[in-house]
């Protein structure tokens, strides 16, 4: 306990150094000052690597999305699904996957995770993503003048690192 004691007396005496020090020390304030506005540049140059970075890194999800669509796309088929449509998008949303099962038309929602750290894949089709799977849904019947009374079924598959799994009826209109 003394030995802290001894400690802050010791850091109380440096600062009161640096407030003197720092009233004669302008004229190193203002150096400091021009070698800021010459590092803006190095500064921008920065910004500018870290969004070529983030583009990469987008590129890379989007990539890796769109192989995890192929196979769950091969998934489905795999499991007597066909598949009509992949990647249906308009200004209401997108599908991933439109397939045929049986006498359903199902629309499918693709959600890749490399662990469980970040919840199950199911979990992330929230009651708003789910609105916008429904009426974009709605749209493709309507422009691909299908039957609305067609019977269609809404499946998430997920994909959690190498197993898979295919929620049927995730969600109901």
């Amino acid at each position: 306990m003394v030995e802290n004691k001894r400690e802050l007396e010791s850091y109380k005496e440096e600062l009161a150094c640096n407030k003197d020090d720092f009233g004669k020390n302008k004229e190193g304030l203002a150096c400091n000052k021009d070698d800021f506005g010459k590092n803006k540049e190095e500064l921008t140059c920065n910004k500018g690597d870290l969004k070529k970075n983030e583009e990469k890194l987008i590129c890379n999800k989007r990539a890796l999305g769109k192989q995890k669509e192929q196979l769950a796309c091969k998934l489905l088929m795999l499991n007597g699904y066909q598949i009509i449509e992949c990647n249906f998008s308009c200004r209401l949303g997108e599908i991933d996957i439109i397939a045929k099962d049986g006498k359903y038309l199902v629309f499918v929602e693709v959600k890749y995770r490399k662990d469980t750290a970040s919840g199950y894949g199911v979990e992330a089709v929230d009651t708003r993503k789910q609105r916008k799977i429904q009426n974009t849904s709605l749209y493709y019947l309507t422009i691909k003048k299908r039957s609305v009374d067609i019977p269609i079924r809404y499946d998430v598959i997920e994909i959690i690192d190498q197993k898979y799994r295919i929620q049927k009826d995730a969600f109901m209109f």
